[in-house]
């Protein structure tokens, strides 16, 4: 039931539907919009989101590996991987579409950064595809993992940097 004022209350809000509010938001202010605006958005107050993620943190990781699984979880990984071109092309692409995942929300390399790349199954899915395909260049497997999360890290910052900046000097 609803209060008085008409807010939704803890109980009315369901998780996916906050993370699915985020992932928008994130989209629009970056990752470092105040609570109260997503608490407006979904009618509610800060302190019903709060009882489905204890801090803001915990929020955003849900909400970037919502975003992330959204773009790496779908068959493009898979169709990138499996067309005739050489493996250089195929990197190029994937790190890409990582780039512009980045690129249109603001923080959210930062975030997986910080978290580590592969906090989530689209990244995961993600890193495990371009190790592979080190490896098939004749890398060994740890090798591969360390360029691959290095150029992650270093694909992730320049979109962060072009969304924060929002011009074409920052792009790939």
């Amino acid at each position: 039931p609803c209060l008085m004022d008409g807010k939704r209350t803890r109980a009315q809000l369901l998780r996916d539907e906050i993370i699915e509010a985020t992932a928008k938001l994130v989209a629009e202010h970056g990752m470092d919009f105040p609570m109260r605006i997503l608490a407006d958005n979904l009618n509610t107050w800060p302190n019903a989101i709060y009882g489905h993620f204890p801090s803001k943190l915990l929020l955003q990781e849900a909400a970037a590996n919502y975003i992330i699984d959204d773009v790496f979880c779908s068959d493009a990984v898979s169709d990138i991987v499996a067309r005739e071109e050489p493996w250089q092309d195929k990197f190029r692409t994937l790190a890409r579409l990582l780039f512009d995942c980045a690129r249109a929300h603001p923080g959210l390399g930062r975030l997986q950064t910080y978290y580590g790349v592969g906090g989530s199954s689209g990244s995961f899915n993600l890193v495990g595809t371009l190790v592979s395909l080190g490896m098939k260049q004749g890398l060994p497997e740890r090798r591969a993992a360390i360029l691959v999360q290095s150029a992650i890290v270093y694909i992730v910052t320049l979109g962060d940097m072009a969304a924060h900046y929002d011009s074409d000097e920052a792009d790939m």
